[in-house]
C-alpha cells in the first residue's frame, strides 16, 4: 500500500515540475522579447535627440 501512494506522489510532483517549468520558459521568454523590444526604442529615441542636438 506504500508503494502506491509513493507512486501517486511521484507522478504528481513530476507533473506539478513539468508545470512550472513549462510556465517558468513561457514566462521568462516574453520578459526576453519584451525587453528587445523597449531597447530598440530606446534607440530610436536616442538617436532622435542626438539629431535634434546636432
Amino acid at each position: 500500500m506504500e508503494a502506491l501512494h509513493q507512486t501517486q506522489l511521484n507522478s504528481f510532483m513530476l507533473g506539478k515540475i513539468k508545470f512550472v517549468l513549462i510556465f517558468s520558459t513561457l514566462f521568462l521568454s516574453s520578459m526576453v522579447f519584451a525587453d528587445g523590444g523597449l531597447a530598440k526604442e530606446e534607440t530610436r529615441y536616442i538617436k532622435g535627440l542626438n539629431s535634434c542636438a546636432v
